[in-house]
């Protein structure tokens, strides 16, 4: 017998050896079971889920090593057992099923809590309890299910997620508080609980590239078709075009019949195409053309194209994109983001010397002054963008991001009603992971050379 795929699962102490023979047969051996308690009822649910979703075909069926945890009552978030996985890129469904154990008949059936969270621990809420004032709760993408823990693996919990980020996966699962001193029917056995998860994800191949800056006719093969698209870092915006389609197996085009159904683009993430996730753009025949704007797009990350057509046909695509790279606090730059104190005083001798001295070097022109030497600011289209840098800080897992200039490091950056200012900094995955994230934003104006009020906005995105 020819082996055509050989997977091993490893979950900790059981190791299984599955098997797919020429004729898509399966076949398993069970190797050095350690399970503490009521092993072979969770492995049976493990096992049949792995080989229910695996599947032949383009896309390929990726499946995780299954994990399993000790359940027990929240008192605190030490309590919550935390699974970790790691989903690549260009995944086009991810499924996590869930299952919970105990390990006696007699014992009392709990309901377990289950988060499930990209990029970062989830937040957890229990019994409605309020969170710390001006903390930040409406996370993107957290969802909560639960499951009933049994003896046998009667009752699973599928989550499937539909074009899921790439990159780290958290889950955590808890159970509501009891008193665990009752004991049940008398009895003096201390019950155990335990919940599996097994997580399986289906990732499409062989995606083609799209050029950036010049046209490309692109040809497609099947009725959903996906393209990529590298956007740079100091991207500001980008537009991706899309027109002339046309029928490659029709002798006779039809003008006003739709050879594109549907279009879609997302960055970092598949667009999803189905009864559930329906393309809002669409229909387009030989004479239309569809134009994406992405305003504020993610930088040094792809960008998906999804096409939609019932027949095999060519069209025409070209991606423009408008850069304003990061800016470095230069000679010229320094003297309009010093250090605010300075500045204020700095401006305010300036504009005594201004109202005697007529041909100074210097100029004041809207609350900021420049000079008039080489050093002058050439006409920018461009708002200014600055890469905060990360500064460890003397206590023990924190640290502090400035604003960084050849010679030191500052919190302060100076504002001007002229044109808003960015400022960037990066949060590491895993390492900066259940830790908090600080944001103060502090207004410093001189007194002196401020005599009106003055409103300022501020944003935040990731």
């Amino acid at each position: 017998m020819k082996n055509a795929k050989f997977i091993v699962l490893d979950m900790r102490s059981l190791r299984v050896d599955i098997m797919f023979d020429a004729k898509g047969q399966v076949k398993w051996s069970v190797m050095n079971s350690k399970y503490i308690f009521s092993w072979a009822h969770r492995f049976s649910w493990i096992f049949f889920l792995s080989i229910l979703l695996f599947i032949h075909g383009d896309n390929c069926m990726v499946p995780q090593a299954s994990q399993e945890g000790s359940l027990h009552s929240f008192k605190s978030y030490s309590d919550v057992a935390i699974f970790h996985y790691t989903v690549p890129k260009e995944v086009l469904r991810a499924t996590w099923q869930f299952a919970a154990f105990m390990d006696g008949k007699n014992c009392l059936p709990r309901k377990v809590h289950i988060y499930i969270q990209w990029g970062s621990y989830p937040i957890i809420s229990v019994n409605n309890a309020s969170f710390p004032p001006h903390m930040y709760t409406k996370r993107n993408g957290t969802i909560l299910v639960s499951v009933m823990t049994t003896f046998e693996p009667k009752t699973t919990a599928t989550v499937p997620i539909y074009g899921p980020e790439a990159g780290d996966w958290f889950v955590g699962a808890y159970m509501s508080h009891w008193d665990e001193k009752v004991q049940q029917q008398g009895l003096g056995h201390k019950c155990h609980y335990s919940i599996g998860s097994v997580a399986i994800w289906m990732q499409t191949n062989g995606i083609q590239n799209i050029p950036i800056g010049y046209q490309k006719t692109l040809h497609t093969t099947e009725p959903t078709s996906y393209y990529k698209i590298y956007i740079p870092s100091g991207t500001w915006h980008f537009q991706v075009h899309v027109w002339a389609c046309n029928f490659t197996l029709h002798t006779q085009k039809d003008m006003n019949k739709p050879c594109i159904q549907g279009l879609a683009l997302k960055g970092r993430v598949l667009p999803v195409f189905n009864h559930t996730h329906p393309s809002p753009i669409g229909n387009l025949t030989i004479l239309d053309s569809y134009t994406f704007t992405e305003f504020s797009p993610y930088e040094d990350s792809y960008y998906y194209l999804l096409v939609i057509s019932d027949s095999v046909i060519d069209f025409n695509v070209k991606v423009i994109i408008s850069e304003c790279p990061i800016k470095d606090l230069g000679k010229s730059l320094m003297r309009q983001y010093l250090d605010a104190p300075s500045f204020s005083k700095a401006l305010v001798k300036l504009r005594m010397r201004n109202d005697s001295l007529q041909h100074d070097n210097y100029r004041l022109y809207k609350n900021q002054f420049e000079l008039s030497s080489e050093d002058v600011m050439v006409e920018d289209p461009c708002v200014p963008r600055f890469q905060l840098a990360r500064v460890k800080h003397s206590q023990t897992f924190s640290g502090v991001y400035l604003l960084q200039v050849r010679e030191w490091l500052t919190s302060w950056a100076m504002l001007t009603d002229s044109y808003p200012i960015m400022t960037q900094f990066n949060i590491l995955p895993l390492i900066d992971i259940g830790g908090t994230l600080d944001i103060r934003v502090h207004l410093e104006m001189d007194k002196i050379s401020c005599t009106k009020s003055h409103k300022w906005t501020n944003n935040l995105r990731r």
